[in-house]
C-alpha cells in the first residue's frame, strides 16, 4: 500500500510487552510484534508521560505483581509516569528478526488524557475532566495517535511553506522529519536508551517544522522531496554543504522499500569531506559508529554533534536498486555545536 500510496505514512505502535527479566534495567530484545515490524511503518515505542500524580497513581510494581517482567526494586517503586524523557519499560523493543532497527521513534505513551465513549462503563487508567467524557489511559496505543497528530501539523506547515509550488511531503518525507527531530531518550538505568528500544528518540515536533516557523532559534531543516529524486543502482546525488563554524549536523534518509520481507532497494547515506573522501556512512543514531555501509534499514541517519567548519558533501547513492528507480527524501539540520 506505501509503495504505491506514496503521499500516506502509517503509524503502528510497537506493543507492549516489553520485559527486564534478567534484571539489567534494559527492555529486553525481540518483543516488538506485527504490524509494527514491517519495514515502511512508522513504529512507535513509549516513553513516560509527563503527568505526575494524575490518572493512575500506580507504580510500575504494582502492574507486574509477580515481578517476573520488572524485578529490579528501582524499577517496581517507580511511578508509571513523571518522566517523559525516560523509556516505559512496558515499550516492546526491536529489533525485527532481519535486524532492523524498531520502533522507528517514541513518544509519551503513560496518563494520557483522550476522549471516552458515553456507550462505555471502560474507566482506563481513570477518568479526567470535564467528566465523564475524558479518560486516562496507557500503552503504545496512546503514544501511537501522539505521533499521528504530530504527523498531521508536520505536513500542514509544510504545504504552507510550499504554498507558491502546491507541493506536499510524500509519507517518506514526513517519517524522514520526524526521525530528525527526535531528542535522547533515557534507559531505565543509567545513560541512553538503546536504538531497539526508542529508535530515534522521542518526537519534538517543533523541531520537524520549516525554517519560516522558526520553531527553534538556530536549528534550520531543509527537505529535499521530490517525485523527481529517484535513484537506480551504481548512481548517485551530491548535496553541497558549507559549514562556517563548529556544527552539529543531523541528516536523516528515508524512502519506501517494495513489498517484500527484507530489503529489497538498498540506498546509501555518506558524509563526504572537502576531498570527496567518506567521513561518515549512514547509521541508526545511538547505534556504534558504521564501519560498513547499512544493508537492512529503509532509513539511515547522521548525527556529527561537532563537525568543523569547512566543505562538505552529503551523498544519497544506490547501492543495489532491484526494483527502481527508487524515490527518497532527505532531511537535514545543522546548528552551532555546543560547547
Amino acid at each position: 500500500y506505501l509503495r504505491e500510496s506514496p503521499l500516506a505514512v502509517v503509524v503502528c505502535a510497537a506493543g507492549n510487552d516489553g520485559a527486564d527479566r534478567d534484571g539489567n534495567r534494559r527492555v529486553d530484545s525481540g518483543s516488538l510484534y506485527a504490524p509494527a515490524c514491517a519495514k515502511n511503518t512508522l513504529a512507535v515505542g513509549a516513553c513516560e508521560g509527563p503527568l505526575a500524580g494524575k490518572g493512575s497513581r500506580a507504580t510500575w510494581g504494582q502492574l507486574d505483581p509477580t515481578a517476573r517482567r520488572w524485578p529490579v526494586l528501582a524499577d517496581r517503586n517507580d511511578p508509571v509516569s513523571g518522566e517523559a524523557d525516560r523509556i516505559a519499560p512496558m515499550s516492546s523493543c526491536g529489533p525485527t528478526r532481519d535486524g532492523r532497527a524498531k520502533p522507528d521513534l517514541c513518544a509519551p505513551g503513560t496518563n494520557l488524557v483522550s476522549t471516552r465513549s458515553r456507550a462505555t462503563t471502560y474507566q482506563g487508567w481513570g477518568l479526567a475532566d470535564p467528566l465523564p467524557l475524558y479518560m486516562y489511559d496507557g500503552g503504545t496505543s496512546m503514544a501511537a495517535p501522539v505521533v499521528t497528530g504530530a504527523l498531521a501539523l508536520i505536513r500542514q506547515a509544510w504545504r504552507r511553506e510550499w504554498a507558491k509550488s502546491r507541493r506536499t511531503p510524500s509519507g517518506a518525507a514526513l517519517k524522514a522529519l520526524a526521525l530528525l527531530a527526535c531528542i535522547p531518550v533515557r534507559a531505565r538505568g543509567a545513560g541512553p536508551a538503546s536504538p531497539w528500544e526508542a529508535g530515534f528518540g522521542r518526537l519534538d515536533v517543533a523541531r520537524a517544522l520549516p525554517p519560516s516557523i522558526n520553531a527553534r532559534p538556530g536549528w534550520r531543516v531543509t527537505l529535499r522531496d521530490a517525485a523527481s529524486q529517484r535513484l537506480d543502482t551504481g548512481q548517485h546525488r551530491d548535496i553541497a554543504l558549507q559549514l562556517a563554524g563548529r556544527s552539529h549536523l543531523r541528516v536523516v534518509l528515508c524512502w519506501y522499500d517494495p513489498p517484500g520481507e527484507r530489503l529489497i532497494n538498498d540506498l546509501d547515506l555518506a558524509l563526504l569531506d572537502a576531498a570527496g573522501q567518506p567521513l561518515a556512512l549512514g547509521a541508526i543514531p545511538g547505534a556504534p559508529p558504521a564501519t560498513q555501509p547499512d544493508r537492512c534499514n529503509p532509513v539511515e541517519g547522521l548525527d556529527l554533534p561537532a563537525l568543523p567548519a569547512g566543505r562538505y558533501t552529503l551523498r544519497v547513492s544506490g547501492f543495489n536498486v532491484m526494483d527502481g528507480p527508487q524515490r527518497y527524501a532527505l532531511a537535514w539540520a545543522i546548528e552551532a555545536a555546543a560547547g
